[in-house]
Formats: C-alpha cells, sequence, structure tokens
C-alpha cells in the first residue's frame, strides 16, 4: 500500500546544536507477486506522424491485487532501445505507481521507433516486455483525436479508480459519493462521439448503476458529472 510518512522528534532529545529540517513523504510497501500477477504491457499501436515521427501508444495492466511503486527509469521499468532514438516534445512516461488491479496507457512521440518498455514487478524476476516499435500495429483511432478528447471535450483532469468491474460487460457501477440531485453520465469513444447520455437522480447514494451492454468492445472515456472522468474497457 501507500503511506503518509510524518516524522516525529522527540521532544526530549536537545536539538540547540542540530538544524532539523522535517518534510512529509510517501512510503511504499509492495507486495510480492507472482509472474502471473503482475504488471503487463498488454498492447502497443503506433501512429506515423510524418517527418520521421512516430506516437507509440502503451496499454498496461495490473493484474496483481496489490498497488505496485516500480519507479520509472529503473532497472525494474526502462525503455530499451536499439539504435538512436530522440524523445520529442509532448511524450508521456510509463507511471510509477500501478493501482490494483488498474490499467492505463500512455503515449510516447519520437525521431526512431526502435523502443521496447520492460517492467519487473516485485516477486517476478522475470521482466514483462511490450513488443518493439516497430512491430507495432496502427493504432485503430487518431491518437490525436483521443488526446483532443481529453483536453477540449472533457475539459478536466482524468480520475482513475471511480468504476468496477473494469473491464465491464454489461454494467458498469459509478461511485458517485454523497453527492445530491441530478448527475449526468456521459460515455465517448476514443474519437469523441457520444454514444450515452443518462441523468441519475441521487439521494445520498455512493453509487449507481449504467447499462454497457449496448456498447462493442473497445475502450470508451466516462464522464460523471463536471469534473470527473475515466477510461473504462467493454469486454
Amino acid at each position: 500500500g501507500i503511506y503518509d510518512v510524518v516524522p516525529i522528534i522527540d521532544p526530549s532529545f536537545p536539538l540547540s546544536n542540530y538544524a532539523v529540517t522535517i518534510t512529509e513523504g510517501k512510503l511504499y510497501v509492495n507486495g510480492l507477486v507472482g509472474c502471473n500477477e503482475r504488471v503487463t504491457p498488454t498492447d502497443i499501436c503506433r501512429q506515423d506522424l510524418g517527418g520521421g515521427k512516430v506516437r507509440l501508444q502503451f496499454t498496461w495492466e495490473n493484474t496483481s491485487p496489490y498497488t505496485l511503486y516500480i519507479p520509472f527509469d529503473s532497472p525494474e521499468n526502462q525503455f530499451k532501445t536499439k539504435g538512436k532514438v530522440t524523445f520529442l516534445e509532448g511524450t508521456e512516461y510509463p507511471p510509477s505507481v500501478f493501482p490494483a488491479g488498474g490499467w492505463g496507457t500512455f503515449s510516447i512521440i519520437t525521431q526512431g521507433d526502435n523502443i521496447q518498455w520492460e517492467v519487473i514487478s516485485p516477486g517476478c524476476n522475470n521482466a514483462a516486455k511490450s513488443p518493439t516499435g516497430t512491430n507495432a500495429n496502427r493504432c485503430p483511432v487518431n491518437l490525436e483525436a483521443s488526446m483532443d478528447l481529453d483536453a477540449q471535450v472533457l475539459g478536466i483532469e482524468e480520475v482513475q479508480g471511480m468504476a468496477y468491474p473494469n473491464p465491464a460487460t454489461d454494467y458498469l457501477n459509478l461511485f458517485v459519493g454523497g453527492q445530491e440531485g441530478q448527475i449526468d453520465v456521459q460515455v465517448f469513444d476514443v474519437s469523441g462521439r457520444m454514444l450515452i447520455a443518462k441523468d441519475f437522480g441521487v439521494t445520498g447514494l455512493q453509487e449507481v448503476q449504467l447499462d454497457v451492454s449496448s456498447l462493442e468492445p473497445g475502450i470508451y472515456i466516462v464522464k460523471v458529472g463536471s469534473d470527473s472522468a475515466f477510461r473504462i474497457i467493454k469486454q
């Protein structure tokens, strides 16, 4: 788990000869998992931007019951490259904190695409590896449109972990906290097209149930009210 760490100094300890700086931080405690329960790159696709520029989108999943802390750019969470690769403006990087049972995506923009992502989960010595960028399939949708959806259509920062089950089949349970009144829920595909819009009357309920059985298998963005959005997978 993840814990807030606050240093405490014994008030009886003499401090007159010391300069003391106190900062708060995080303590990450990783559960040890087997290789069948680990962070795994599940997909990679590529979009040619012209002029030798390539965008690679990685999808990952943490199948373990633990939130795992694997610092990016450590030997356990890094990119491997063959030949010269330049990372360009707009590049994202793999996360360092992987929520239990969670998943996500990130994109990198390169001048050259011979890149492979490797991640080693605590308790499993074998690296989970993505395909290389040169072997990636073309992305089925325009990633620029997907980014514009997040930044312009939704206009809010993405919040994860607000829905279950994810992946979903027929129904999605949405956390709405202790809100009161009407809550508007919208579902978009990754091109920005709204497919579902439904209002829920909430009177202190913690969650509502949304029927997603009509959606085709794929990735969708769910917007809840005016300040929460997250991606889901429909199986």
